[in-house]
């Protein structure tokens, strides 16, 4: 069962609590077990001090700390939290006042609960125990200390360690600040990164979903497409009567679309194929010219149509290793958009090269183009620009993107470069040697 978001809030911060007081232990206990053997055999002050004094009140911070650390736990671990600091503050000004009060270097001690306290308890526990630490350090001016030196220098010393003490703690909540905001930062970035990619799985899954209705719808429609070419070739070839001449032109305008509808759904059971890492199994050496070839000659009528000028140039037969008919299909969508799109009285040539153990082949034409905003969408699966819809109303989408799945698949390339009115450039790279 899930946890509430509150119990775990709470959790975690108990355990940031109880980890802070930790560490906040260890560091007081090792200062203070090496300070006070330092101090009561070792160390000399140019003035009067108690070491007794001193001594036992690191003696009293050393055993409160340890008394904290293994007896307090549960909810009361905040609330120790804070009372280590002001205890600590305590100590450390007892500590001050038997060595010397304003003249003590233990004053400096005082920036502990600060540090401490800013990075445990929050940014204004931490001011107010700076606050604190100062009033200590101002009430050296005015007690009567062990060091018995005059006022100035009592003023003098005291400065010194209160600007010390600021410019430290400045330091430290500025740092802690800088933490917090960092914290904060990644604590968004990783949710937003959570989501998006919770969005990317969802958005996979539909396309997986997508993908998987329209592989089984296309399976589902060859069938009877095929059986629906079938009779109309039938009809055509008089096996159920000789049809009149209005008759039959309209049943071969019935066959062809069915011949595209069946060619339509080839191709996405074979881009479906190609997205699921199905590689072609039919692999034989394939001559780039004699794919074009046959490409046009299935364009036949619609070059005569336009009266469009096409040339091939292929000095060196160039060929790869491919599955043929997928290869067809592909390079055939490309001819097919060159004679489609075109202009009457346009142009159309393919340039075959080998270039560093690649072939290449152009294919440009003098059509319509493309616009730039329709060009990032050009490879999009049934996607078709603004100007192409008004040139020709039928018409899928369907050609560059199953052009692309099969040519990368191939282990190449394919790449466009268009001007709206003037033209289009459609560039493809296969390896000449293909990976295994």
């Amino acid at each position: 069962m899930a946890i509430p978001k509150t119990v775990q809030s709470g959790n975690q911060e108990g355990e940031l609590f109880r980890l802070g007081q930790l560490r906040y232990s260890l560091f007081v206990v090792i200062l203070t077990g090496l300070s006070a053997p330092l101090l009561y055999f070792f160390l000399e002050f140019p003035w009067a001090t108690n070491r007794t004094g001193a001594v036992l009140s690191l003696f009293v911070l050393f055993c409160y700390i340890i008394f904290a650390r293994y007896a307090v736990k549960g909810r009361w671990v905040r609330a120790v939290v804070v009372a280590d600091h002001f205890v600590t503050v305590a100590c450390v000004a007892s500590l001050a006042y038997f060595t010397g009060g304003a003249l003590s270097p233990f004053n400096f001690f005082l920036i502990i609960p600060i540090a401490f306290g800013s990075f445990l308890a929050g940014r204004k526990f931490g001011i107010a125990m700076m606050g604190i630490s100062l009033g200590v350090l101002a009430s050296f001016l005015f007690l009567p200390g062990t060091a018995g030196a005059e006022f100035s220098i009592r003023l003098a010393f005291v400065l010194s360690y209160g600007v010390l003490i600021l410019y430290l703690s400045y330091v430290l909540l500025f740092l802690r600040e800088m933490l917090v905001r960092l914290d904060r930062a990644r604590k968004i970035a990783q949710e937003r990164v959570s989501y998006l990619e919770h969005v990317t799985a969802r958005l996979k899954e539909l396309d997986e979903v997508k993908s998987e209705f329209i592989t089984r719808t296309s399976h589902q429609l060859l069938s009877p497409l095929n059986r629906i070419s079938w009779v109309l070739g039938s009809v055509l070839e008089g096996q159920f009567g000789q049809a009149q001449i209005e008759q039959k032109a309209r049943v071969e305008v019935a066959q062809k679309s069915a011949k595209d509808l069946i060619k339509l759904a080839t191709d996405l059971l074979d881009l479906g194929k190609i997205e699921e890492g199905v590689r072609g199994a039919k692999r034989e050496r394939v001559v780039l010219a004699d794919v074009v070839s046959r490409a046009l000659k299935d364009q036949e009528e619609a070059i005569r149509a336009k009266r469009l000028e096409v040339s091939v140039k292929d000095g060196k037969q160039t060929a790869v290793v491919s599955d043929v008919s997928l290869l067809s299909s592909a390079i055939g969508h490309v001819i097919d958009n060159a004679v489609r799109y075109n202009k009457k009285g346009g142009k159309v040539a393919v340039d075959i090269l080998e270039k560093e153990e690649m072939a290449v082949m152009k294919v440009s034409d003098t059509g319509i183009g493309i616009s730039e905003q329709d060009m990032p969408n050009v490879f999009k699966r049934f996607y078709r620009g603004e100007n192409a819809s008004r040139f020709v109303a039928d018409g899928t989408g369907l050609g560059l993107s199953f052009a692309k799945a099969v040519i990368e698949k191939e282990g190449g390339s394919i790449a466009l470069q268009s001007t709206e009115n003037e033209g289009t450039v459609v560039t493809i790279t296969l390896p000449i040697q293909p990976n295994p």
